[in-house]
């Protein structure tokens, strides 16, 4: 029930994707087939967001290594965004609107890039010797799936090139070494099952 759930709310979203894609910028596309996205899935038209997603594919196409440049970056976004009220109706309210809403929002505020900034941010302070900062990671880790709506409602990270996903953070919460998800699916495959499932037939 909640897998159809949300696929259901994932597929309402499809059309407000589609409509706000008349909208985007000439830098607003995603993969080789050239798709077009939203302009609020990228943010490249900000320049202080556009710079911190071009650092953050840069570290992600290296499978994360450690970065205090790119840490820095992710806690001044952090930091000036701290007081952001949750959720963040406006930007949600912006999702909704289609190709009529203006871009960029009166504040500037990207929501998938404060999203990379807490998964980026907690990966270099989930091992820190200072159990705070460990402490912090872990909720940061948390907040990242929490603003992304509930069950992940909001969640278009992988609609977009931001080269984050809402598992990165749920892997990571409550350990001190980062894993992304992608390494992690690689590392610890799921097991086939003993019976291929189409063997399976009901039985009346």
């Amino acid at each position: 029930f909640l897998d159809r759930t949300m696929a259901l709310q994932h597929c309402g979203w499809l059309l407000v994707v589609l409509l706000s894609a008349l909208v985007v910028g000439q830098d607003d596309y995603l993969g080789e087939c050239g798709v077009l996205v939203p302009q609020a899935f990228t943010c490249r038209s900000i320049p202080e967001w556009a710079s911190f997603l071009d650092s953050a594919m840069a570290n992600a196409a290296q499978e994360f290594p450690m970065d205090w440049k790119l840490a820095r970056q992710a806690e001044d976004i952090l930091t000036k965004w701290q007081d952001k009220p949750y959720p963040p109706q406006d930007f949600f309210k912006y999702l909704c609107s289609g190709p009529g809403a203006p871009w960029p929002m009166a504040d500037r505020f990207c929501l998938f890039g404060f999203v990379t900034a807490l998964i980026i941010h907690s990966r270099h302070t989930m091992n820190a010797s200072d159990r705070e900062e460990r402490k912090r990671a872990e909720m940061d880790f948390g907040y990242a799936t929490t603003v992304l709506g509930k069950e992940g409602s909001v969640d278009f990270l992988d609609s977009s090139p931001w080269p984050v996903s809402i598992l990165d953070a749920y892997i990571n919460i409550n350990e001190t070494n980062f894993s992304s998800y992608s390494t992690y699916a690689r590392d610890v495959p799921v097991i086939p099952p003993r019976t291929p499932l189409e063997a399976l037939h009901w039985r009346p």
